[in-house]
């Protein structure tokens, strides 16, 4: 059986998931547009086979990373809402 969840430990659980969502952004942007850059140089400096296989293999990565920064976002915000309903039930009794 789950103990409860205290005010305090509540409100650690939602600033422990808003602090890795906002690392998650923050490093995650700073790749994705990394990436687009080194594509666009590509695209703009590279001609033929180079470009084709190197742009490729960006494009790849930058939807890799965006899936999973998807994921990650979708499971934080999962984590959140189920701390959410522990509390709300335990605090209704």
């Amino acid at each position: 059986m789950l103990e409860k969840i205290t005010d305090y430990e509540y409100a650690q659980i939602e600033s422990a998931i808003n602090g890795i969502l906002g690392i998650r952004n923050n490093i995650s942007q700073y790749i994705l547009d990394s990436l687009f850059q080194s594509a666009e140089s590509f695209n703009k400096n590279w001609k033929g086979e180079a470009e084709t296989l190197f742009v490729g293999k960006l494009e790849l990565l930058y939807n890799a990373i965006s899936d999973t920064n998807t994921a990650a976002y979708n499971m934080a915000m999962s984590m959140s809402e189920q701390a959410s309903e522990i509390y709300k039930k335990q605090n209704e009794k």
